[in-house]
């Protein structure tokens, strides 16, 4: 049996591609999360993203496993989101605040500036 890639239903903060590559290798997803940031932060993370989530399929409603029966409330649903979005307003304030140091200052805004603003849509779209 041939393993698929897919972009993760249970495992999704924005678009699933993240979770899907940490299941398909087997892996935590907080560190693959983290491998990203570390690509947003070098500039090729945005597009790399991007294109994964136009090409990689999302996961078929039946292949969801369902391993035990947890009731996820729509409050914890925005407790979560609202974590992500303040670690996403965070991450880009600090970038933002280190492009002031910096001579490659247009890649330095837009990164940060674009981390920024994922944050503050998480935040208003409740």
């Amino acid at each position: 049996m041939t393993r698929r890639l897919y972009r993760s239903r249970k495992e999704k903060i924005i678009a699933g591609v993240c979770g899907g590559l940490a299941e398909y290798f087997d892996i935590d997803p907080v560190i693959v999360r983290l491998l990203m940031v570390l690509l947003f932060i070098y500039g090729v993370g945005v597009i790399i993203y991007i294109l994964a989530w136009i090409m990689i399929p999302m996961e078929p409603p039946e292949k969801v496993e369902v391993e035990e029966v947890v009731v996820d409330t729509v409050e914890d649903k925005k407790k979560r989101e609202r974590v992500g979005a303040i670690i996403l307003i965070i991450t880009g304030i600090v970038l933002l605040f280190g492009a002031f140091y910096s001579m490659s200052f247009i890649w330095k805004i837009i990164v940060p500036l674009t981390i920024i603003a994922a944050g503050i849509y998480i935040l208003l779209k409740e």
